[in-house]
């Protein structure tokens, strides 16, 4: 791996770090290219390579002519468990991706409940919860 892709890479994770500490939260618009260069001490076409691989991620949305802001939060569907289900997460296998609209990067998680149904569901879809 060059210093460069780890720089790049490296600047992604800052960026992606002030996502989830609220710096940027959904829907903010992110500073241009230049500004992110003279925060991170790099040139524009590193940030490019910074926020390509953000984009990948789906955690923003960039247009031509139009600035860069953060994805919005995905709406996430409740699936209610009971006691003695098995939560597991795993990759997706191919066949699964077209079945579940999910991209191969993000886990499936695998739910199976007590009578042994198994269950996947796209990891940043939904949120489980306890039933009491």
């Amino acid at each position: 791996m060059s210093p460069f892709s780890a720089r790049y890479q490296h600047v992604a994770d800052l960026i992606r770090q002030q996502f989830l500490d609220g710096t940027y939260p959904p829907g903010t618009r992110l500073p241009t290219e230049a500004q992110l260069a003279t925060a991170y001490g790099c040139g524009r076409e590193l940030i490019r390579d910074a926020l390509a691989a953000l984009r990948a991620e789906d955690l923003i949305v960039t247009g031509r002519g139009r600035r860069t802001t953060v994805a919005p939060a995905p709406d996430r569907t409740p699936i209610l468990v009971s006691a003695g289900t098995i939560v597991t997460a795993r990759m997706p296998m191919q066949p699964e991706l077209a079945a579940l609209g999910c991209r191969a990067s993000t886990p499936l998680l695998v739910v199976t409940t007590p009578d042994t149904a198994t269950d996947n569901y796209p990891a940043d879809r939904v949120e489980i919860t306890l039933r009491r």
